[in-house]
């Protein structure tokens, strides 16, 4: 499965338990940052290094990248 295919599953129960203006960011925070990165990448291959690089490349892009490195952890 790709990355894409595990967070539509993951988003369908996360958005139960969320208020909307939670759910808005969260699905900017994807849409902006996390998915072009590895929304086509099948889950399986995604390595420790894929995502530390990750995380360094978007410290380095965003003065704060914290949440959005929450939520790519979340699953």
């Amino acid at each position: 499965m790709t990355y894409q295919e595990v967070f539509e599953i993951w988003k369908e129960g996360y958005e139960l338990k969320i208020e909307s203006t939670t759910h808005d960011k969260m699905m900017g925070y994807f849409k902006n940052h996390i998915l072009p990165v590895f929304a086509k990448t099948p889950v399986e291959s995604i390595t420790y290094l894929d995502c530390k690089q990750f995380v360094t490349k978007l410290t380095k892009k965003l003065i704060s990248s914290r949440k959005i490195i929450f939520y790519f952890s979340r699953f």
